[in-house]
């Protein structure tokens, strides 16, 4: 059961934004007009989010609780990697 708890948090890790996905994402969204991007980077980060606490925490709660540790040392790393990345920007 850990192991399936572990895929639906996976899902919704790469919807969060948690864990990049596609280079491809940057791309699309520095070429896409404003409303694409609004939506991208917005909306669909709010839908993990609540994927996450509306579908994964209910039916994985315990297993959820089982791998905080892990969770919490992947959410630290994604925001230090993004505060390097944005200040690594040119543009």
């Amino acid at each position: 059961m850990l192991w399936l708890a572990i895929g639906v948090l996976a899902g919704f890790a790469v919807k969060v934004p948690m864990i990049r996905s596609t280079p491809g994402c940057r791309l699309l969204t520095l070429k896409a007009p404003s409303p694409v991007t609004m939506l991208l980077t917005g909306a669909m980060s709010k839908m993990g989010i609540y994927g996450l606490l509306r579908i994964a925490l209910p039916l994985f709660g315990h297993q959820i609780a089982q791998i905080r540790t892990p969770l919490l040392v992947l959410a630290v790393a994604t925001v230090v990697m993004g505060a390097w990345a944005a200040a690594a920007q040119k543009d």
